[in-house]
């Protein structure tokens, strides 16, 4: 068995962001704090994880994030290019090493949002790049929030391993 398949992924996220000194943050949008809860909720959070936002509405994301309401017009709220920005802010705003995001339509309506339900972007900060990633989630509200912090958490340690 390799450590993975022993260890939750977010555990082995903490584990190598312990391992390689480095610092995470957070701004989620349709996961509502889930990916910080569970940052936070392994003993010694404070030596890695600098903070997080939950940046629901689109005037949070423009007030706090300072993203650009004209990009929110014209790409929507759940968009490659949101995801990407809330990503870079969080990231500048705590100083962290390393900062996630996601935005994405977890339902169950679609209301006035451009993207289909389950539609979730993922962006990872690191140094001075941003990678985005574009999934579909299938399933009730829950289920879609559910597989969006378990990628959320895979992606990230993707990333610390490479």
């Amino acid at each position: 068995m390799t450590d993975k398949e022993k260890k939750p992924v977010d555990y082995l996220v903490i584990n190598e962001l312990n391992k390689q000194s480095l610092t995470i943050s957070v701004a989620e949008s349709c996961t509502g704090g889930k990916i910080a809860s569970l940052i936070t909720s392994k003993p010694g959070a404070s030596s890695y994880f600098k903070g997080s936002l939950v940046c629901y509405s689109e005037s949070s994301k423009i007030n706090i994030l300072n993203i650009s309401k004209d990009l929110i017009e014209s790409k929507g709220s759940v968009s490659k290019e949101i995801a990407s920005e809330m990503a870079t802010n969080v990231k500048l705003l705590f100083n962290s090493n390393i900062a996630i995001s996601v935005t994405g339509n977890a339902g169950p309506r679609r209301g006035d949002l451009k993207k289909n339900i389950g539609t979730i972007f993922i962006g990872i900060a690191k140094s001075s790049r941003v990678e985005v990633y574009k999934f579909y989630f299938s399933g009730d509200r829950e289920n879609i929030i559910n597989n969006a912090v378990k990628q959320s958490f895979n992606l990230i340690y993707k990333e610390l391993i490479k």
